[in-house]
Parts: structure tokens; C-alpha cells; sequence
């Protein structure tokens, strides 16, 4: 992010606000600029991972949930079978 800084109170500021002086100027610029970025790549990845991981297990769970509706289906039909033949 262009114009991040950290200030003298060790706070961070935008667009030049209270900049500590000359070269060291950059480098806590640079500095806050990559922690940062640094924060930011970490917190989607962690976000990006979660949301992954929700998805497989909503995935999972409904295919848990069809394998339960077919063997219920298959075992209802297996029962009306066996049950016309005991009739006949």
C-alpha cells in the first residue's frame, strides 16, 4: 500500500503524515509496507484454507447424506420385493 509510514509514537500513517525524517523515512516505509503485505498474504491464506476446508466438508457431508438416501431407497425397494414374493 503506497504512503503507509510509521510515525515517531511507532504508530502507522498515510499520505505522509507525521513521517520520521531522511532515509530511515524509507526504510520504515518499506518496513511497514512489508509486515503489512506479510499480514495480509497470511491472513487470506489462513481465510483461503478455511473456506476450502468448509467446502470439502459441506461436499462431504452431502455425499454422506446421498449414500444414506440410496441405501435407505435400495433397502425400501429390497423390503417391496421380498415382500411381493412372500404374498405370491
Amino acid at each position: 500500500m503506497p504512503g503507509w509510514t510509521k510515525t515517531l509514537r511507532g504508530q502507522f500513517s498515510c499520505m505522509g503524515e507525521e513521517l520520521v525524517g531522511g532515509s530511515e523515512k524509507e526504510t520504515e516505509k518499506g518496513r511497514a509496507k512489508e509486515r503489512l503485505e506479510e499480514w495480509g498474504r497470511k491472513f487470506w491464506t489462513q481465510s483461503g484454507i478455511r473456506v476450502i476446508k468448509t467446502r470439502a466438508e459441506e461436499r462431504k457431508e452431502s455425499d454422506v447424506l446421498k449414500k444414506k438416501q440410496e441405501k435407505q431407497q435400495r433397502m425400501e425397494e429390497e423390503y417391496e420385493e421380498r415382500k411381493k414374493d412372500i404374498t405370491k
